[in-house]
């Protein structure tokens, strides 16, 4: 995320496509994020000013994310769902969705 925002290799929207590998890369390791609202908004220009460095972007990701593990029955991916947050759970429905099909099921 911080070297497409700082490289820019697109010629333009190159925050928005960093955002989206950083995303991508959390959902590839087995992680999401949940982030305050505006939270990678304010952390794309963070990182396009300069006021934040490669470090500060990852430990600012890490205090975001939120664990996606495999249930070892079958192979499932379980998601856990934070009580009264809609958003995090519309996203952990959605990853569950991606994971497992159309009946796969939220933990929570």
């Amino acid at each position: 995320m911080h070297a497409i925002i700082r490289l820019r290799p697109l010629p333009a929207r190159n925050a928005l496509f960093g955002v989206g590998v950083g995303v991508a890369y959390m959902a590839a390791s087995g992680e999401s994020i949940d982030a305050p609202y505006g939270g990678l908004i304010d952390l794309a220009r963070d990182i396009d000013t300069g006021r934040t460095d490669a470090y500060g972007t990852a430990d600012r990701i890490r205090s975001w994310r939120v664990l996606i593990t495999r249930a070892t029955a079958g192979g499932r991916c379980v998601v856990p769902r934070r009580r009264g947050h809609p958003r995090l759970s519309a996203l952990a429905a959605h990853i569950a969705y991606l994971c497992n099909g159309p009946r796969s099921g939220v933990t929570g």
